[in-house]
Parts: structure tokens; sequence; C-alpha cells
């Protein structure tokens, strides 16, 4: 292979760290993003303070990337007791 793309979390947690990452494989990052959560501008949530307890009271939607359906913030939330609903 000449070259290839993958998306990657970047969360220590994450089972896709660059850092596991065999040293054959040279790699460049060309961009990096944060979590953000979208919510339409009359969405109840916020009118309420912004906590992990508001982020889990309402239905979420995932993605799946690179065939896992699970990410950090899954395993995070595990270790806490909690899980996100989703749709």
């Amino acid at each position: 292979m000449d070259i290839g793309f993958s998306g990657r979390e970047s969360h220590p947690r994450s089972r896709e760290l660059l850092s596991s990452l065999p040293l054959a494989i040279d790699y460049e990052v060309l961009f990096s993003d944060v979590p953000c959560v979208w919510l339409r501008k009359d969405h109840p949530a916020l009118h309420e303070a912004w906590n992990l307890d508001t982020f889990l009271r309402y239905p979420h939607i995932s993605i799946c990337w690179e065939q896992s359906d699970t990410w950090a913030l899954d395993n995070v939330l595990q270790e806490l007791g909690a899980n996100a609903r989703l749709l």
C-alpha cells in the first residue's frame, strides 16, 4: 500500500491511539477536532445547567467508524455506571 487514511480517536483511553501503531507505519496527523454536542436552538437542555446529568437525560445518536460502535466516551460512562440512551 502506498497511502492510506484513517480516522482515530485522540482520547487517552481510546483503543485507537497513534502510539499503538506499529513502528513500521509512518504517519502524519492531518487534522484534529474535539467532541461537541449539537442541539436545535429550542432544545430544552439549553435551559438547564450543562453537566453529565443533563447530557445523559436526553437520547443520543451515534456513528459507527471503522467497524467500531463504541468510543472512549462509552468506556468512561460505563466506568461511571452510566450510559447514553441511543436512538
